[in-house]
């Protein structure tokens, strides 16, 4: 998967404070960027639920401080542009960033604690059924596609795609309660463990909590947050 990015900002620039509509441009891509990073940290760690393996883990374990490294000088920078004379609606998209910051920062902490779920399942020899398995693969790539349209709606600032991506967090969340209903079946029907299916409800709270992020960040791009 390659090396360590950076933990550094790639875009933020302190030369572009005294044009502060440029600066905020900058904000964003790096906020989309911090973004991009934590939604591969989810998609790997699930991969690793999924078939085992410590390459992943190590990935998302590293990967990681790099989400929190930019969230801090993401809000330091932020910080440097409130001192500036903002018009309503870069003042708008500046609250805006500072609460996407936030959320993002979640989603890295919620992949960090899936990848330590996976560690968890291989050390204790926890494994799902078959549908089970399947899915969860399902409900991950919902999750998957509400971030992805939620960072596109963000490094936009459209309104329409954020209303998409809010539909999308819809559909996790009615998708998350079927796989509930599904599993309690399933324990009924002694086709799964008490012990896994704890873990598969745990994991699918781990799903849900990404997607309620996504949509905080959407809504507050619609403007109904």
């Amino acid at each position: 998967r390659g090396e360590i990015i950076s933990q550094k900002p790639v875009y933020l620039d302190d030369n572009m404070l005294a044009t502060p509509s440029l600066a905020l441009a900058l904000a964003v891509k790096e906020v989309v960027r911090m973004g991009q990073t934590a939604r591969q940290n989810v998609a790997t760690a699930m991969e690793a639920i999924d078939t085992y393996d410590e390459a992943k883990l190590k990935y998302v374990f590293e990967h990681e401080p790099v989400v929190d490294s930019l969230e801090e000088a993401i809000t330091v920078y932020l910080t440097k542009i409130s001192e500036t004379n903002l018009s309503d609606e870069l003042s708008r998209r500046h609250t805006g960033l500072l609460h996407a910051c936030y959320d993002i920062e979640r989603v890295g902490d919620h992949a960090e604690t899936l990848a330590k779920r996976a560690r968890t399942m291989h050390e204790d020899g926890i494994s799902f059924s078959p549908q089970a398995k399947e899915e969860l693969k399902v409900l991950c790539q919902k999750v998957l596609d509400a971030v992805d349209t939620t960072l596109n709606a963000l490094m936009m600032d459209d309104k329409e795609l954020a209303h998409t991506a809010v539909d999308k967090c819809r559909l996790v969340k009615a998708g998350q309660k079927q796989m509930r209903k599904n599993h309690i079946i399933r324990l009924n029907e002694k086709q799964c463990t008490p012990q896994a299916g704890f873990t598969l409800l745990e994991l699918l709270l781990n799903l849900k909590r990404i997607s309620d992020h996504s949509k905080n960040i959407a809504q507050l791009i619609e403007g109904t947050f």
